[in-house]
């Protein structure tokens, strides 16, 4: 469910869930940040040692 307000009025909208956009689009590119990104920085944090941040995620 999605509901959007303004001060005109406001819309109530169901959104489905798309298993294939997920699935190609969306999940590989999560999972990709996930492992090359956040988990290295939870591991073996630059930013705690004053080390500039990892670059984005590298190209596959």
């Amino acid at each position: 469910m999605s509901m959007i307000w303004s001060p005109k009025g406001f819309v109530i909208d169901k959104i489905s869930k798309d298993e294939s956009f997920w699935n190609t689009n969306i999940e590989p590119f999560v999972t990709r940040f996930y492992m090359d990104s956040l988990l290295p920085e939870i591991i073996n944090s630059r930013f705690d040692r004053g080390l500039p941040i990892r670059p984005g995620i590298p190209e596959k």
